[in-house]
């Protein structure tokens, strides 16, 4: 038997061997190798985002759409153009061949996504929501059911705010990635000792993230209730949220000697803390620890709320309007003064040293509230404001120019009632997209001009 039948895969004969008198030569053994399944395109995308951090910042190149063309890559400028192509490896480049993207057909359900994605949802549903978790005064001891009735000493939750996140009660899967990021924290004033055996009279333990969550100091809160929970034992409260008004202020300024403090305390003094050598009773005036995010709520009537009421469905939005009274306006206007003070690291007086100072300076926005959005609804919310005599003008024909604007932008508009006779500046709501919103205030705004230009 010859190498070539060998070759052509010929098997020995015991005549062969025998006429030639020689034995066969040894056959290798040749391995099978059986080609690799292609990988499923499913799988390979998965794999490649389970591999990924939440946020992680660097750009994944997409797939290319089918029929779309892929761009060459272009080789280096000082090799030559004609260098000898050897299979694998030109200019340095390894060629690799280009699988056709074919669209996924099958839907999966969550139960069937690998395990690595499900975390990565569960982790990504995490840091996208902010949840608004409101205080109160409370408890009353002889209506313990009814809101901001009780000592300004005394803090609770809002009964809407306690409730859980939804990754709590979603599976168990969810639950326990949840639980590794969510904390219980107690944010009541300890005062369960001290009250009568009823359950609205003691302190609850709330779910709270803290790199997301914001404590929100309602309208039934003053300055003590910052001091009442700015604790020394405190937890870090990275973000809070307060009212823009100074009834805060002027309710308990905690301007007497009994407190402690000369010339009482304000509400940016309240959030920083005071020097023990600025105050007798220095436990009293520790500020918010951990501080990195203030949000100021300017009340609007777009998207109005009423004490007890935050929960899960609302959120912030830019401020579009200054508040609804001219006292709101001015306490606004405080407090930016303020606020450019402490961005230009000049120390608030009668605290003492200053803490604010470098990256330790929290972040301070004029937000208002909305409804956090359902569904696939692409839109978005803004406002703006104008005098009442613009107002007015834009009114003419039963809202016609108004009407047009809408149903040429596809904005929707709206404009809240009167507050009170002779309200001066008035709000107007949009909601859409991006796109339609700008075109619909620009309508609106160079309509004001032409109008007010005396035509």
């Amino acid at each position: 038997m010859t190498w070539a039948d060998i070759a052509a895969g010929r098997k020995p004969t015991g005549a062969s061997a025998a006429s030639t008198g020689r034995s066969a030569p040894v056959v290798p053994a040749i391995p099978v190798i059986r080609q690799a399944p292609r990988p499923d395109p499913v799988a390979s995308v998965t794999a490649g985002v389970a591999s990924m951090s939440v946020n992680q910042t660097v750009s994944t190149p997409r797939a290319p759409a089918v029929g779309s063309k892929v761009p060459a890559i272009q080789s280096n400028a000082k090799q030559g153009t004609n260098c000898r192509h050897r299979g694998g490896n030109k200019n340095g480049i390894k060629s690799a061949k280009r699988k056709e993207v074919v669209p996924l057909e099958e839907f999966h359900l969550f139960p069937n996504v690998p395990p690595e994605i499900r975390l990565k949802v569960y982790q990504y549903a995490m840091s996208q929501q902010r949840r608004l978790i409101e205080l109160e005064w409370g408890p009353n001891l002889s209506i313990p059911t009814e809101l901001g009735n009780g000592s300004h000493h005394w803090v609770r939750v809002c009964p809407r705010s306690r409730q859980p996140p939804a990754l709590m009660h979603v599976c168990h899967e969810s639950r326990e990635e949840a639980q590794k990021v969510y904390q219980l924290r107690c944010f009541d004033s300890q005062i369960a000792q001290r009250l009568p055996n009823n359950p609205e009279f003691h302190e609850h333990y709330i779910w709270y993230n803290p790199k997301t969550d914001i404590i929100f100091f309602g309208e039934e809160t003053c300055v003590s209730t910052y001091i009442s929970v700015f604790t020394p034992d405190i937890e870090d409260i990275p973000a809070i949220a307060i009212v823009n008004s100074s009834k805060g202020e002027s309710c308990c300024d905690h301007d007497d000697y009994t407190y402690g403090v000369e010339g009482g305390v304000d509400t940016l003094q309240a959030l920083h803390g005071f020097d023990s050598s600025e105050t007798v009773h220095d436990f009293r005036y520790g500020g918010c620890p951990g501080l990195r995010e203030v949000y100021i709520v300017v009340k609007s009537k777009l998207w109005p709320y009423k004490q007890g009421e935050i929960d899960a469905s609302m959120t912030v939005r830019p401020a579009t309007n200054d508040g609804l009274t001219k006292g709101q306006a001015r306490f606004k206007a405080s407090l930016e003064r303020d606020i450019a003070r402490v961005d230009a690291e000049i120390t608030m007086p009668g605290v003492g040293e200053s803490v604010w100072i470098d990256d330790k300076k929290p972040t301070f926005k004029f937000v208002s509230f909305v409804k956090v959005p359902w569904g696939l609804d692409p839109g978005e919310p803004d406002g703006m404001t104008v005098s009442r005599k613009d107002l007015g003008k834009l009114r003419r024909s039963d809202w016609a120019f108004m009407k047009r604007t809408q149903a040429n932008t596809r904005c929707e508009i709206f404009v809240p009632d009167e507050e009170y006779p002779g309200e001066d500046r008035r709000e107007i709501g949009f909601w859409g997209v991006r796109k339609s919103i700008n075109a619909a205030k620009k309508a609106i705004e160079e309509r004001l001009i032409f109008l007010n230009s005396g035509n």
